[in-house]
């Protein structure tokens, strides 16, 4: 059921003036966001006032998990924000998003979102905001690196209820929403056992085999165990190359791999958007190659290419021999034994880097050519089924999350009336 059938209407409506806003309540006013909020943007640090015991520097990468934070100690400059402050993207891919904050230092790209609470219930405004998000980000500019304008900001007309009619729609709004989000949770919440169960599966296949009642032996490397009997323990530089062929200025390519374009863990490729130039050295990889990523080894980026193409400096580029198919190498390097094994040798809590001299010497076990290939359809049939039970689920969420963010829209805009 949509928002629009579900729940009444106003008695009647005026002009916003405004054609993404549209009509509004006729009793709502409607003014202009700089008279209601601030913005306020963060700045750079300098270099020389980073310290162990200072604030986070809050970078997108940081906030969304992927990299251990620089700490600096807040200048008189510096934008200090608290936990649950709301932060506007304000350069890059994303910008015109809408985040919540952590407790640190505001980033450069980023901006915090300040309400006159003599004015407005700020939480009416954070979920207007939600609601108000997809035509901020369409509203960016900037030929390359997309920007918000804090002028177009300030100038966004937004719908304003009494004090009153904002209570009661932040009240339904919170109400209704927290069903949805236990809902997602629930079914995230499957996602995350099938997942579980995908990796088992790998692991389970490309250590211990097919064959439930096959004999096993030591394989005498404390991290293996126990392999079956008739497969062979070696080092990895006997079973593959270690590609270094950097590439020159004459070298293009319409691929070029950066390690945001490899999703964690499951191996697959993540198409480029707007996406900047990789910076540094690039390498030449040829179709079938796998690349790893030993820039922080625990996100276990690694994957097989489909042409030839160039990655960037921080990616590894494993060719294997007559020894090892590629593709059984590529589900055994993305075991959690051997990627906690690898992350183990590195040092530096921000930018932990796997080294070849180190991951060369690891020993892995193997089968022969004909049962690597076995080992490889039979995960490519198990897992198949496995991932259309989570396109299922994830379909789900996303088809809740559209419902979740209509209902904010219609009730903030006036479209629903929640009395």
């Amino acid at each position: 059921m949509t928002t629009a059938t579900k729940y009444k209407t106003y008695p009647t409506y005026k002009p916003s003036g405004i054609d993404w806003l549209g009509d509004i309540p006729a009793d709502w006013e409607a003014k202009r966001l700089r008279f209601l909020v601030s913005l306020q943007k963060g700045r750079k640090p300098e270099e020389n006032t980073e310290s162990i015991n200072g604030l986070p520097y809050l970078t997108m990468d940081y906030l969304r998990g992927q990299e251990e934070p620089t700490k600096y100690e807040p200048a008189i400059e510096s934008v200090v924000i608290d936990e649950g402050d709301i932060l506007l993207l304000w350069d890059g891919a994303n910008a015109g998003e809408f985040v919540n904050g952590v407790g640190g230092i505001l980033s450069s790209t980023m901006a915090r979102v300040s309400f006159d609470k003599h004015k407005v219930n700020s939480r009416f405004y954070r979920y207007f905001l939600q609601s108000f998000e997809k035509k901020l980000r369409e509203m960016t500019i900037g030929m390359g690196i997309p920007h918000v304008s804090g002028d177009i900001v300030k100038d966004c007309i937004t719908p304003i209820p009494s004090d009153t009619e904002q209570k009661s729609i932040v009240d339904f709004l919170d109400r209704e929403t927290a069903k949805i989000d236990e809902m997602v949770a629930i079914k995230q919440k499957m996602i995350d056992l099938l997942k579980e169960k995908r990796q088992a599966l790998i692991t389970h296949a490309v250590t211990k085999g097919l064959d439930p009642k096959a004999k096993m032996k030591p394989s005498g490397i404390d991290w293996l165990g126990d392999i079956p009997e008739g497969w062979e323990v070696m080092r990895l530089n006997y079973l593959l190359k270690n590609v270094v062929d950097k590439a020159t200025d004459d070298d293009k390519s319409d691929l070029v791999v950066a390690l945001e374009n490899i999703e964690s863990w499951s191996g697959k490729f993540i198409s480029p958007e707007n996406q900047k130039p990789p910076e540094g050295d690039l390498k030449k990889f040829v179709a079938g190659d796998v690349l790893f990523g030993k820039l922080r080894p625990y996100l276990a980026k690694a994957m097989i290419t489909g042409q030839d193409g160039l990655c960037v400096g921080e990616t590894l580029v494993f060719r294997t021999n007559k020894l090892l198919i590629n593709k059984f190498l590529l589900h055994r390097i993305l075991t959690a034994d051997f990627i906690n094994y690898v992350d183990s040798s590195t040092q530096g809590a921000k930018m932990p880097r796997a080294e070849w001299e180190f991951i060369k010497t690891l020993q892995v076990a193997y089968p022969s050519r004909e049962e690597q290939q076995k080992i490889v359809d039979h995960i490519d049939r198990e897992t198949a089924k496995i991932d259309d039970m989570m396109k299922k689920v994830e379909m789900q969420i996303v088809k809740l999350q559209e419902y979740r963010q209509a209902l904010i829209t219609s009730a903030v805009t006036g479209k629903i009336m929640v009395n």
